[in-house]
């Protein structure tokens, strides 16, 4: 979330939980792949489930 602190642009923001927040960490592979080079913000919050991202 530091890219939000700093108020820079993006091009694709995704919310969710757990499996989300993951990407930055188990995840790390597939999110550099497939959104590395696409300005994407991940705001994936470890144990929200579903009615609280809502």
């Amino acid at each position: 979330m530091q890219r939000l602190h700093r108020k820079e642009l993006v091009d694709l923001v995704f919310t969710g939980g757990s499996i989300t927040r993951g990407w930055e960490n188990v995840g790390k592979s597939v999110w550099q792949e497939y959104y590395g080079d696409r300005n994407a913000l991940n705001l994936g919050l470890g144990g929200d489930r579903p009615q609280q991202v809502l």
